[in-house]
């Protein structure tokens, strides 16, 4: 097919469009038959001095929107559009705040954003990177090394042919005219108001091979405005097709083999088509997953079961019933811990009391309309500082509460599915219950949110035992009562690092330790999110695992754990999931952990050694400060200063950094590792604070980000990392340490064939990690895998 530069008006495409990160949690402003109740409008940022539009997420259709700035007062005030884009009046100035409100809805109501800062625009910006190879009839190219909030801007020969706004993502796919000629000369370029980049350069391939078979990561839910999709070939359009309708949900074109893609509110079953140059391909129809039929609460009371015989405490606390229970209903029970201060207390009672049990009832109403009896326990002394009142003391009493339920209740018995969620002291109870309950019972996942440790040096406690149930471990990052690592008791991560078998955390940045319970309030601090918030994101994730396990359904809902798909309404907020399965993995280098869950525990410690026995090379030898350091964590924090490990000390991971791009780091196999269309490549990564070039004001800084590459020993894929995710930069807190926590990095392996359709996933001969998107970095890694 013959070809010519077809040369576009800049006019025909759109100045701005919403960055890959932006995509997929809000309302996009296109779904105009919504008529939102109840809205809060959500600035995407960043805005820079000299921007003159704010962008703006979650319009209520026929609403009004108003624009305020604190420095200049009412910037603009009009209805909403099909628009995201509103115009400021008067260009903001670096430290000024913006904020909009909307009127509308019915019944009418007025909901207002979160103040944004306006940011001062950086000094440079360094020309952007190209991750993939673009081919004949593309319509879009893949462009990372991206700053937040800088327009991306594609250009053949001299002519601008593409434009995006990275919004809040360090990559983006800029959208290009599918009928440029084979051998046009591509150039990409940054900017910020008047911060130009240079460019980077690259020309289209003349060959269009067929597109792959995309594939939609589950789990999709009714009311979802996100669909992930993965293997798609890079430069294709993606559209999300209604299957009932044949409606285009939604459609844009991707540079890179994993998408997400925002939809308006899904209803019935979906489908993704990837089309590029004539070569179309569909993937399987997926189904909605659908809750049980929605219960509710019919009976809400406290119950009190006497005193448990071991511990000589009291088995009391509230019951939540769902209108309908059957024998073997799910059951799930809640455990609190130590009350620092309590909203909920009973001083008209002859013993006042506490009432921590009823600070969770967010939660327990949530899991009742699924058809779950919920028991939350009150434990009035288990706070004291006696032994039977420590996490072994809340362990006793859950698992007599669990006796007497059985014997009392005739819609539960020992083949109910159970569930133990604790919160604090509480957590670290259920954990060690997890070890010691009696394997007759259908015990199947355990929440433990902000536990303390204590358990972790019980001499009966291993482990071990309770292996095959999974463990969902939640953290806040303002959580300052469990992350004092110089008390053996308040080691946060250590219950994450020390479980056995299917195992994931979630680390929520700015939540507290005391919001997860209603009754406690919150620490109050700068910055910290609010109580609604802290629990909506423990719910969107507790409920599902809850959900999954106790229903069969755990197959569907396990992605929310693995640290890519999300519930719906959960990526805005910064989130950071590690997840893993000892199930199916191979591991190609845990760097000389110890690990005690899988079956042979690599304890090798030679840097130049994998766990395979294969070599470790760099492309570019370390010279001083550069290069590749591996030990404990203690070890590593020594090696530099902004590096404050805050997992176990018997850990071992691997620092890596650089000062220049095109530094890799390679893990030669010797045998080579077989792998399927459904494995992934896992590895736990988490940035490090200090590095000078993405530390953009000694409080936050850019996500780092990096290609992922394998080899066959002929051919060779490369997939971006951050495409699952971004990789955080950490913040300082309080205390003037950086907070950082590792990441779970699982890039699909169907995603490395798309990208080189010859690749051998059968022989693995090597894994890179490198091609850097910045000049200069520092990242801890760990546990590299071929994981299910």
């Amino acid at each position: 097919m013959t070809r010519a530069l077809v040369v576009f008006s800049a006019l025909l495409f759109p100045l701005h469009a919403f960055g890959a990160e932006e995509a997929g949690d809000y309302v996009p402003a296109s779904c105009t038959a919504q008529n939102l109740v109840n809205a809060k409008p959500i600035i995407l940022g960043p805005i820079y001095q000299g921007d003159t539009e704010v962008r703006i997420h979650n319009q209520v259709a026929g609403g009004t929107i108003t624009i305020t700035s604190l420095t200049w007062g009412l910037q603009f005030n009009g209805s909403t559009q099909n628009s995201a884009s509103f115009p400021l009046a008067i260009s903001e100035t670096g430290g000024d705040y913006v904020y909009a409100c909307q009127v509308g809805g019915v019944p009418s109501s007025v909901q207002c954003s979160d103040w944004v800062q306006v940011q001062t625009p950086p000094a440079t910006l360094d020309p952007p990177q190209l991750p993939h190879l673009v081919l004949l009839g593309g319509q879009a190219i893949g462009v990372a090394g991206v700053h937040p909030g800088a327009d991306v801007i594609v250009e053949a020969n001299g002519v601008e042919v593409g434009r995006r706004w990275a919004g809040s993502s360090t990559a983006v796919s800029v959208p290009i005219p599918d009928t440029l000629a084979a051998f046009t000369g591509l150039t990409v370029r940054q900017s910020i108001g008047s911060v130009i980049s240079g460019s980077r350069g690259t020309s289209i391939l003349p060959f269009s091979p067929d597109v792959s078979v995309p594939r939609i990561m589950g789990p999709v839910r009714a009311g979802d405005t996100a669909v992930w999709v993965s293997a798609v070939s890079p430069g294709s359009r993606v559209s999300i097709i209604d299957v009932a309708t044949g409606t285009v949900l939604a459609s844009k074109p991707v540079g890179e083999p994993i998408a997400k893609i925002a939809v308006c509110p899904l209803t019935g079953t979906i489908r993704a088509r990837v089309a590029r140059d004539g070569h179309v391909a569909t993937s399987a129809n997926v189904p909605l997953t659908a809750p049980p039929p929605a219960r509710t609460v019919d009976y809400e009371y406290d119950f009190d079961y006497g005193l448990d015989p071991v511990s000589n405490l009291e088995m009391k606390g509230r019951i939540y019933d769902p209108d309908v229970t059957t024998a073997s209903n799910p059951v799930v029970f809640l455990v609190h811990g130590n009350p620092p201060g309590n909203s909920c207390v009973n001083t008209g009672a002859a013993s006042p009391s506490t009432r921590s049990y009823l600070g969770y009832e967010y939660l327990a109403h949530a899991l009742v309309k699924l058809g779950f009896i919920v028991y939350s326990l009150e434990l009035p002394t288990a706070w004291s500082s006696t032994d039977d009142s420590m996490p072994d003391g809340r362990a006793q009493v859950l698992l007599a509460t669990i006796d007497e339920a059985m014997a009392q209740r005739a819609d539960i018995d020992v083949d109910s599915p159970l569930g133990f969620f604790g919160h604090s002291l509480g957590a670290d109870g259920v954990i060690y219950a997890r070890s010691i309950v009696d394997p007759s019972l259908d015990l199947r996942g355990v929440v433990s949110v902000a536990p303390t440790t204590y358990s972790l040096d019980y001499a009966d406690f291993d482990p071990a035992d309770g292996a095959s149930v999974p463990l969902l471990h939640v953290y806040g990052g303002h959580d300052y009562f469990v992350d004092y690592p110089t008390d053996p008791n308040f080691r946060s991560l250590a219950h994450y690092d020390r479980a056995w078998g299917a195992k994931s955390q979630l680390f929520i940045d700015r939540a507290g330790h005391n919001a997860f319970n209603t009754c406690w309030g919150t620490e109050q601090l700068d910055g910290a999110l609010s109580i609604e918030e802290q629990q909506s994101i423990l719910a969107a994730f507790a409920v599902p695992f809850f959900e999954g396990l106790l229903t069969g359904a755990g197959a569907e809902f396990a992605p929310y754990f693995q640290g890519t798909v999300r519930p719906r309404g959960m990526y805005h907020h910064a989130l950071t999931m590690m997840y893993h399965t000892p199930s199916g993995t191979q591991v190609i280098d845990d760097f000389g952990d110890p690990q005690d869950e899988l079956t042979v525990p690599d304890v090798n410690t030679d840097i130049a050694v994998n766990a395979q026995g294969g070599t470790v090379t760099q492309t570019i030898p370390p010279w001083a400060a550069v290069g590749v350091f591996e030990g404990d964590h203690d070890a590593l924090e020594v090696a530099y200063s902004g590096y404050i490990g805050r997992q176990d000390p018997d850990d071992r991971a691997l620092l890596l950094r650089w000062d220049m791009r095109g530094h890799q780091y390679v893990s030669e196999l010797p045998a080579p590792l077989s792998a399927s269309m459904n494995d992934v490549l896992s590895f736990r990564v988490m940035a490090v604070g200090g590095d000078p070039a993405n530390d953009l004001d000694g409080q936050s800084g850019l996500p780092t980000d990096l290609m992922v590459e394998l080899s066959d020993g002929t051919f060779t894929a490369k997939v971006r990392a951050g495409s699952v995710g971004s990789l955080l930069y950490p913040f300082l807190d309080d205390h003037g340490d950086y907070q950082q926590v590792f990441r779970t990095v699982r890039i699909p392996m169907d995603a490395f064939k798309t990208v080189t359709p010859a690749f051998n996933l059968a022989n693995i001969t090597s894994v890179s990690l490198g091609g850097y998107m910045r000049e200069t970095g520092l990242l801890v890694i760990d546990d590299l895998e071929l994981s299910r």
